[in-house]
């Protein structure tokens, strides 16, 4: 056990709290973790440097370990390894701890896990699109070097709308040209997805966003940070501040 392992589940941050019921969840109910491959390990990551999981880091498996478990979508490896708490029932006590906490405790850790999912959510949404146009997804992460500049003024669904318009800005300037300058398509791409950023954070172009078909997110992580909110709408349509805490108040 690490110098710096909880004794109890009290004793967790809430944003441990949050990362372990995410992974034990992702493990029982056959979700992703998180919702990108990055998010899913910083979660693991948070969760070793506690001593409450052993990863085979910087592997993503090991050769050989008995009593290693994989995450059921990513395939990540990590082994329990909290001694004081059992594994058996751990989920259920870590959700019975949630639900005992007031809405309004530790929102500034819950807004900070909304604020990395919210992220987390535009980049696999951002994936997404450049996957579908037949662009390469490693262009998704252009986005960092947009999304401070106009977080937290817009929600996640508005950075979705800005991804959105942003790619197939990039697939018209592509068929605009007789031989495909990737690299000038990419700049494009990251050009007007800053522009319509900027734009929709200062509120020069309104109703501009995409919220997905189905609001229930797809990772374990964001499915508890959405409980974790009055609502899913909030989830999704809601700019990242603490009035969005304040809803259902």
């Amino acid at each position: 056990m690490a110098p710096s392992t909880p004794a109890r589940l009290v004793d967790l941050s809430m944003r441990a709290l949050i990362y372990l019921t995410a992974l034990m969840a992702a493990q029982a109910r056959r979700l992703p973790v998180a919702p990108t491959l990055r998010s899913s390990l910083v979660v693991m990551g948070t969760l070793s440097e506690l001593g409450v999981i052993a990863l085979p880091w910087p592997e993503l498996s090991w050769p050989i370990e008995p009593n290693a478990e994989r995450t059921p979508l990513e395939g990540l490896h990590w082994r329990y390894c909290w001694d004081l708490h059992s594994r058996t029932n751990l989920l259920s006590e870590l959700e019975r701890h949630l639900a005992s906490l007031p809405r309004g405790r530790h929102v500034a850790a819950r807004l900070k896990v909304w604020r990395e999912l919210a992220f987390a959510e535009t980049e696999s949404f951002f994936d997404h699109e450049l996957r579908r146009h037949h662009f390469d997804p490693r262009w998704s992460q252009d986005l960092a070097f947009v999304y401070d500049a106009a977080r937290p003024t817009l929600s996640t669904s508005q950075w979705r709308y800005c991804c959105w318009a942003a790619v197939r800005h990039g697939a018209s300037v592509a068929q605009r040209q007789r031989h495909t300058d990737l690299e000038a398509v990419r700049n494009a791409t990251y050009l007007e997805l800053r522009r319509r950023a900027l734009r929709v954070a200062a509120g020069i172009w309104s109703n501009c966003a995409l919220p997905p078909h189905q609001l229930l997110p797809e990772s374990a992580l964001g499915r508890l940070a959405a409980h974790l909110l009055p609502s899913l709408e909030v989830y999704w349509l809601s700019p990242l501040t603490r009035k969005a805490f304040s809803q259902d108040q």
